[in-house]
């Protein structure tokens, strides 16, 4: 655990050095390679043991396909929505030009507000404190989230952390988790798809195929996904707007560290069970197949849509349907900035207007990825339109 501290730490200073010059450049390297910045457990989930290659990207007989649906379609489809393409270098309305040295102290003083919270009785600061202190050992981190839900038995986001340390913990030797206590956890949430994920990915799949059969049913089933992303950036951004004196554009990109610095399910457990069961048996064929579905159609997060593509896409090759599989492909594309070249724009169009860059910000934290990603790209649209708009700097 001190490991995944350390790497949160490294990873809040990545956010702040020269390179990230506004708040979608880190957006966008959240969005291409989330696995990158993470750099906990969920490394190993998009690797090449997963559906998809490495980089994250289709593989090129899937794209060539894909493309080649798009071309036969591009004759009969409209033009796309006008959006300004700004080709001078943004103008400097953000305050992210630092050299290393300056990051370092940024990050320095970061370290002290968050320490500042050890002695707070507000909830939330606890919660924040618990999971940023640099060092703080996995045991201590349990005890101060159960002692926020001592006080308040219904905060959602200690429960849900508790929940995931429990999960992971519980069969363990000398566990920090009572098993009754993850029993207890799992039984309040089995509402959340997420949680069975959770439960399925933090364990070995293989060890008991019934177990794991059950867990894929229940995420199908369950009422509720919730990943709790954007509930763990507006957490943040609310406590350390009460606590400290960061400006809004470093305090926005130090939320989104926090929240993507949290632990996510393993998704390669997941990916491998069903590579390779459903070769052998058609009922988890037909399960992998709906949790896919399931994942891509309820998640709001670019990276658990994006295995639900994988995981539908391989289920529809094994059953030998290239043409679904194609069109699962055709949606991923679509989804990654790097494949939808009208969210391309939208995204680098913030880099000229700080008012559309905080609205994406605000409607992430509302709404989630994928909903802020589409009301981007409306507000884009509807700007561009405005003969009176123009964020370009003048060559």
């Amino acid at each position: 655990m001190g490991g995944c501290r350390l790497k949160k730490d490294r990873f809040r200073l990545k956010l702040v050095v020269p390179v990230l010059f506004s708040i979608l450049v880190i957006v966008t390297f959240l969005n291409y390679t989330r696995k990158s910045p993470i750099e906990l457990e969920v490394s190993h989930s998009t690797s090449t043991e997963s559906i998809e290659s490495d980089s994250g990207k289709p593989s090129l007989d899937i794209i060539k396909k894909v493309k080649e649906k798009i071309s036969s379609q591009d004759e009969e489809s409209e033009e796309e929505p006008y959006i300004i393409e700004c080709k001078n270098d943004a103008p400097k309305w953000h305050d992210l030009d630092f050299t290393e040295e300056e990051s370092e102290r940024l990050q320095s003083e970061l370290n002290k507000q968050i320490e500042l919270l050890r002695e707070s009785e507000d909830l939330d600061d606890q919660l924040v404190y618990a999971l940023s202190a640099k060092g703080l050992k996995t045991e201590n981190i349990v005890k101060i989230l159960k002692n926020i839900l001592e006080n308040e038995p219904n905060h959602e986001l200690a429960n849900w952390n508790l929940l995931n340390i429990c999960v992971g913990h519980a069969d363990s030797k000398n566990s920090i988790c009572e098993k009754e206590l993850a029993e207890d956890l799992i039984e309040a949430n089995r509402h959340n798809a997420m949680v069975w994920l959770n439960v399925l990915t933090k364990k070995n799949a293989n060890e008991n195929i019934d177990e794991t059969i059950h867990a894929l049913s229940q995420i199908i089933s369950a009422p509720v996904f919730e990943e709790y992303y954007s509930e763990h950036i507006d957490l943040y951004d609310r406590v350390m707007t009460r606590n400290n004196s960061m400006t809004s554009l470093q305090r926005s990109i130090a939320a989104i560290g926090f929240a993507a610095a949290n632990p996510l399910p393993s998704f390669a457990r997941l990916t491998r069970f069903c590579s390779t069961y459903s070769k052998e048996r058609n009922d988890i064929l037909t399960l992998c197949l709906q949790v896919g579905k399931r994942m891509s159609n309820s998640s709001r997060t670019t990276l658990t849509k994006a295995i639900g593509d994988s995981l539908q896409k391989t289920s529809y090759q094994i059953l030998g349907d290239e043409e679904s599989a194609v069109e699962v492909e055709k949606t991923h594309i679509n989804n990654q900035i790097w494949g939808n070249e009208q969210l391309h724009k939208a995204i680098n169009l913030q880099k000229y207007d700080s008012q559309l860059s905080e609205q994406w910000y605000r409607n992430l934290i509302s709404y989630g990825e994928m909903k802020a990603f589409d009301i981007l790209i409306e507000d884009a649209i509807r700007l561009s339109a405005d003969e009176n708009y123009n964020p370009c700097p003048e060559s």
